[in-house]
Formats: structure tokens, sequence, C-alpha cells
């Protein structure tokens, strides 16, 4: 889960996690990420705070500071 500018929770598949060190010296930890998208797609069995998403094609870099929470995500269908 990582933090966004909009709305609800924003989701994204870890894929790699990088340190870097600045020429100025200053270390930045770094997560490369597939984000997530909300899909349309329902389970048969519907509960209360059903989240489906499915995986974006594009990677992304983010500041390891934006991520809120790890989750475990499980595949479904």
């Amino acid at each position: 889960m990582i933090m966004s500018e909009g709305p609800g929770v924003s989701c994204a598949r870890l894929r790699s996690l990088i340190r870097c060190q600045l020429p100025s010296g200053r270390i930045v930890d770094l997560a490369m990420v597939q984000s997530m998208k909300h899909t349309n797609w329902r389970p048969k069995t519907l509960w209360d705070g059903c989240l489906v998403l499915e995986e974006g094609k594009n990677l992304s870099f983010l500041l390891m500071d934006f991520v809120i929470r790890g989750a475990f995500l499980c595949r479904c269908g």
C-alpha cells in the first residue's frame, strides 16, 4: 500500500528494492513497483471491504517514504 494524492488506497506489487548513494553522500531507498488498478470483476461471494485489483503493465520507482505498509495479495480467478 502506498501513499498517493488520490482518495482511497493505492496498491502496487513490489518488484525490487534499491538503495542509491547520491554524489552528496545522501542515501536514498527506492522501490520499483508495478501499480495495480481497480477492476470491475467481482467474486461470487462478495464481503464487506472486498477490494479487487489487477496488475498494470508499467513499472515505476517511488521513495520508500511513500510506502505505508505491506500486504499479502492473493490471486483469484
